[in-house]
């Protein structure tokens, strides 16, 4: 599994979580744990998307060199 298709696949829980969150009254205790929740899940996000975003920047810096050293 590439990190795109687990970010696509994310997506689904964090819109879960979003939807809980909103469907649940502020005085209920579950809607706390339900923003933690969702603060974990959306720092997982955030670090998948880097190390995804990195990796696309190397590759193509690695590919730049590599046409350089041709001409």
């Amino acid at each position: 599994m590439n990190a795109y298709t687990v970010l696509q696949d994310h997506h689904k829980v964090l819109k879960g979580l979003i939807k809980k969150i909103s469907n649940t009254p502020a005085v209920v205790p579950e809607r706390q744990a339900y923003l933690d929740d969702l603060l974990v899940e959306l720092d997982i996000h955030f670090r998948i998307e880097q190390l995804r975003e990195s990796t696309v920047h190397k590759l193509r810096v690695k590919g730049r060199k590599s046409v350089l050293r041709a001409l």
